[in-house]
């Protein structure tokens, strides 16, 4: 449909940057965002968030808590996982 003009020959064409590693193979002692911890336990980031809730029917108390990174005054501070204790509990689960 749209055609794009031609590359010149001593620029490469634009590529989208690698896959990241997965979440398995960093640091256990580091932090994991919400898509980390997707890829960790295997669930959605919605069924991450109903697991957090209190309000949900899916509720998990032994799901591991999100730490608040910063000083916690912002509205717009990091939440992330510690991957160390999303592995335990991913350890402890029951196998399927």
């Amino acid at each position: 449909m749209y055609d794009r003009p031609p590359t010149p020959p001593n620029e490469r064409p634009f590529r989208l940057a690698p896959p990241s590693p997965f979440a398995h193979d960093k640091d256990p002692h580091g932090y994991a965002d919400y898509r980390e911890a997707s890829a960790i336990t295997g669930m959605s980031e919605g069924s991450i968030r109903n697991r957090l809730s209190r309000d949900s029917p899916y509720w998990d108390p032994t799901f591991p808590r999100p730490r608040r990174l910063g000083n916690g005054n912002g509205k717009r501070s990091a939440v992330r996982f510690i991957r160390g204790e999303l592995y335990a509990w991913v350890a402890q689960r029951p196998e399927a």
